[in-house]
């Protein structure tokens, strides 16, 4: 019996973070070409945000009868194929949710996954591409900034 070990949550962290910026960058070739107005729709909501929920394939903040809202369940419907090209199963992720937020400092998007084993973590990219944002330590080292680790 061959026994795959698990996958390492920093990795998780990565395929989850390829996938929400494939779809920051505008154009997705997640299931062939797909044009993808996630950083127009997030500025036009009341908040200037939109929160993505992958796993259910659903958007809230965009408009329910929008292009975005009728997309994104075909993101869901990709993931699976997308972690296996990663070499992870989508039974990894128990939660992968990204916050796309169009504001007057420019764009940028949080990342937060909950993996099988109850793990959490956000991360938060600025730009297009997502780099991740980095701060300051007390010695003056710049370090990336953790949004959230819980495990």
């Amino acid at each position: 019996m061959h026994y795959a070990a698990p996958m390492r949550h920093g990795k998780l962290h990565g395929i989850a973070h390829n996938f929400a910026d494939s779809i920051a960058g505008g154009a997705s070739f997640i299931f062939g070409y797909c044009f993808v107005p996630i950083f127009e729709e997030a500025s036009a909501s009341e908040d200037r945000s939109l929160v993505v929920d992958f796993l259910r394939g659903t958007v809230e903040g965009a408009d329910s009868e929008s292009d975005l809202a009728k997309i994104i369940p075909m993101f869901k419907e990709g993931f699976p194929e997308f972690c296996a090209k990663h070499e992870a199963d989508v039974q990894d992720f128990k939660e992968f949710i990204v916050r796309y937020i169009a504001d007057h400092t420019g764009i940028s998007f949080t990342v937060t996954i909950l993996d099988k084993f109850g793990k959490t973590t956000s991360r938060e990219y600025l730009g297009n591409p997502g780099k991740r944002v980095k701060i300051l330590d007390e010695f003056g080292r710049r370090r990336r900034k953790v949004v959230l680790h819980h495990q």
